[in-house]
């Protein structure tokens, strides 16, 4: 006779063998986060590029009605919007690439004779002695000797032009890197676009997978945290697309009109750096000060030189208010909420950990790790971040259906607005 089957049984683990497992799968994945490094980036991108684009594709899934099926519909949006994007760019290098590269060969074109007129104004500036206290002084003097001491014999080990053409080399270098960088990031486009349409056809399997591993008590948690790290992306990303693109045509509006040359690539270089926070604007206006200082305006006849430079200076200034006073309110938000001091260190750590990627993602990062910071610190204390609801830095309604979590007293008693005839776990909408 043949014995039974045993049955098989799997026992619980005991809490302290889930902290050691949870522990070390913690540390395997910070691990394996570091380890990998630059393979991250292909990933990264195109997880920014989808949640950029998944709203339009969402907007053209609405379009088709007429195909029954969600697949096959949610497949044909995600082509059409391959197709609109790859048109809009296409059509916009048409029609700004061959400008830019004009400009960009004029400018090429006339690099020597600037830089050899610039650097006979400064050795003109640097050799005319100054009198300090009944002394002369000579700053080129000062400075040979500061980068160039005597040799013993009292000759110089070189001049102040090489000091120049040093600090041009030197500066020349880092963008030789760069667009090898760039070069390099070719070979990843098609595995980016590859992520980029699953993850626009089925980003929403991804969330719903995420949410049943969820804890069914902090499910509701975990949606108003979805819904407040929404509104930060949301916030940056979209906001900042339309923040760089107003200052780039303000930035080209200004330069055209006070005159100075290659008003499209300034226009082009100030919506760039619009994306590094705080920083960008005061380094798109450094070209613009050096040909103020080297050229004449092109539409006011007589204004070149040190008057020109003040008056490029000025316009830029006022460009960043106008940003600061009245787009940056209106586009952005409160949403970030974060200090320029606390931005700036985001941006060094950002640019040692991950390059030009960790600068234009620190201000958002930063505030997501705020805001889960802030809700580890509510648990650990035992207080409701979620009441706080009018707070700029913790308001955790988003636009659409908000879900009233159970054991949320303080928070389902906001969101009723003392309507008793809201239950716990209902959907409400705004």
């Amino acid at each position: 006779m043949a014995s039974p089957l045993r049955m098989l049984t799997s026992p619980p683990w005991s809490p302290r063998t889930k902290r050691l497992v949870a522990l070390i799968s913690l540390g395997a994945v910070v691990f394996l986060v570091f380890r990998l490094g630059s393979a991250w980036f292909p990933v990264i991108i195109a997880v920014l590029l989808s949640y950029l684009l998944i709203p339009l594709v969402n907007r053209i899934e609405q379009l088709l009605p007429f195909i029954p099926l969600q697949g096959p519909r949610r497949a044909i949006s995600v082509f059409l919007t391959f197709a609109l994007v790859i048109t809009v760019v296409t059509l916009s290098g048409l029609l700004i690439v061959p400008r830019i590269s004009d400009q960009l060969q004029e400018f090429i074109d006339d690099s020597p004779e600037v830089f050899v007129e610039t650097q006979a104004d400064v050795e003109d500036f640097f050799s005319t002695p100054i009198s300090i206290g009944g002394r002369s002084l000579v700053l080129s003097d000062a400075i040979e000797n500061f980068f160039s001491p005597d040799n013993g014999d009292g000759t110089q080990a070189s001049d102040i032009s090489s000091v120049l053409q040093s600090a041009i080399t030197a500066l020349l270098v880092p963008a030789a890197s760069l667009v090898g960088g760039l070069l390099n990031t070719l070979f990843s486009t098609l595995f980016t676009l590859v992520m980029m349409y699953y993850l626009m056809k089925d980003g929403t399997q991804f969330v719903d997978t995420i949410d049943r591993f969820v804890p069914k008590d902090y499910q509701g948690d975990f949606r108003l945290l979805l819904g407040e790290l929404g509104k930060i992306w949301n916030a940056y990303f979209r906001g900042q697309l339309l923040l760089s693109l107003s200052v780039g045509i303000m930035t080209f509006v200004g330069a055209s009109v006070l005159g100075l040359p290659q008003p499209t690539v300034l226009g082009l270089l100030a919506g760039l750096l619009e994306f590094i926070p705080n920083l960008g604007p005061s380094l798109s206006a450094i070209p613009a000060v050096l040909f103020a200082l080297v050229s004449e305006s092109q539409t006011i006849p007589g204004l070149q030189g040190v008057v020109f430079a003040l008056i490029v200076v000025g316009m830029y200034v006022v460009l960043q208010n106008l940003e600061a006073v009245f787009l940056v309110p209106r586009i952005l938000g409160g949403n970030l909420n974060l200090h320029p001091f606390v931005v700036l260190v985001a941006i060094i750590f950002g640019a040692r950990i991950m390059g030009i990627l960790g600068i234009i993602l620190a201000a958002p990062v930063t505030a997501t790790l705020r805001l889960i910071a802030m809700y580890i610190w509510s648990k650990l204390f035992d207080f409701d971040l979620f009441s706080t609801v009018g707070q700029p830095a913790t308001s955790v309604i988003s636009p659409g259906p908000a879900l009233v979590p159970a054991k949320q007293p303080a928070l389902a008693s906001s969101l009723r607005g003392g309507n008793p005839d809201i239950s716990e776990g209902e959907i409400i909408e705004e």
